[in-house]
């Protein structure tokens, strides 16, 4: 009976519960800009919306009631946010194997179908001998030679230039795509990245900025907005950082 009187605030309540869960994914992620918490908050709504519809679907194609399949979908979508939102930054803090991987597996619960790809896709690549390496809860996979990097779910395909002679991707831009990565485990595969092109990125293009970089005044993608200063040493006055002028892909 509760659910049933319930069904007809879905509309409202998902979008709402995930734009909440989206605050506190940025707040534990330590988002310190307006507009990037702004998209983090509309992009878990984006993601809780889609995650009910996604659960309605399904409900409808194997028979079952659709309201409940739409309140299952939301209801798994919230636990798994709230979950990465908890744990993720301080495994990815840790940097050790173990927590590494929990935080992984946190991130695909968010992110099944890419994540559970480039899981499968950075195994193979392994196998053929390409660099593969794991830190701050994220798997860096080598994508041949130059200086940018994606991060899609848990996995993040870098190019050369961004590795020390170790191999291993320099720990700045470790923790830069594994912040990406934690976005993507509070908003949801869905949520983070249709906010990231079809909101952030055209901000960043009206303003003739970088699309999903930070060019050196500050104008580009707000999702990259903290996640570049982390490149900053020492930070400047009252918060704001000296951003980076190297320009990379998210």
């Amino acid at each position: 009976m509760l659910t049933a009187s319930l069904l007809p605030l879905l509309p409202v309540l998902t979008p709402g519960f995930g734009a909440v869960a989206g605050a506190w994914g940025a707040r534990r992620n330590g988002v310190r800009f307006r507009d990037e918490r702004a998209l983090w908050i509309a992009g878990a709504a984006l993601g809780a919306t889609i995650a009910a519809l996604a659960g309605e679907g399904l409900a409808r194609r194997f028979g079952a009631a659709a309201g409940i399949g739409a309140v299952v979908g939301s209801a798994l979508w919230l636990a798994g946010s709230l979950l990465g939102a908890w744990w993720t930054p301080a495994l990815d803090a840790h940097d050790r194997p173990l927590s590494s991987a929990a935080s992984v597996a946190l991130k695909t619960l968010q992110s099944p179908l890419l994540s559970v790809a480039g899981l499968l896709l950075a195994a193979l690549f392994a196998i053929v001998g390409r660099r593969v390496t794991l830190q701050h809860g994220t798997v860096f996979v080598s994508a041949g030679r130059g200086g940018a990097a994606v991060t899609l779910g848990a996995v993040v395909w870098a190019q050369d230039g961004l590795r020390d002679a170790r191999g291993r991707v320099s720990d700045t831009w470790a923790r830069h795509e594994a912040l990406h990565a934690r976005a993507v485990a509070s908003l949801g595969e869905a949520g983070f990245y249709l906010a990231y092109v079809f909101l952030a990125a055209p901000w960043a293009l009206l303003r003739h900025a970088p699309w999903n970089a930070l060019a050196s005044d500050g104008r580009g993608n707000p999702f990259e907005r903290t996640a570049y200063a982390l490149h900053t040493d020492p930070p400047a006055p009252h918060g704001e950082p000296l951003l980076a002028s190297r320009q990379a892909r998210a």
